[in-house]
């Protein structure tokens, strides 16, 4: 892999777990109408698809960019609570936000995802084929 190529792809892995950090915060706490924030997240699907022009490389990072924020924003959520409500509270809370996010993953943001993933790299790979 040169080093632009990755280069590349590590700045569309942070900015893609960025935008989909907020999406992640309200569903942790179970709020509805999301719908400006999961734009963002299909944007960055279709954006992960569309630089890496390869199935198999956005679907690594797609999943890379999405496990890094579920990570961020489990503790994100969990250091409050924890604080605020005792270890006991804080970890029972942080379970159901842990549920939340995990079913709205697999749910909602997956199916679509994964369409836009496709999507994106068809789009980058008929874009970098009339460049040659």
């Amino acid at each position: 892999m040169k080093t632009r190529e990755a280069l590349t792809l590590a700045l569309v892995l942070f900015s893609s777990a960025s935008l989909f950090l907020p999406f992640l915060l309200k569903v942790g706490f179970g709020e509805q109408g999301f719908a400006p924030e999961f734009l963002l997240v299909l944007f960055a699907s279709y954006a992960i698809g569309f630089t890496t022009a390869r199935i198999s490389k956005a679907m690594a990072v797609f999943l890379a960019a999405y496990g890094l924020a579920v990570i961020l924003t489990v503790q994100l959520i969990r250091a409050p609570l924890d604080a605020l409500m005792g270890t006991l509270n804080g970890d029972l809370a942080a379970i159901v936000v842990e549920r939340n996010v995990l079913f709205t993953s697999l749910v909602v943001v997956a199916p679509l995802s994964f369409v836009f993933l496709v999507f994106g790299a068809y789009r980058g790979e008929s874009a970098r084929r009339k460049e040659r």
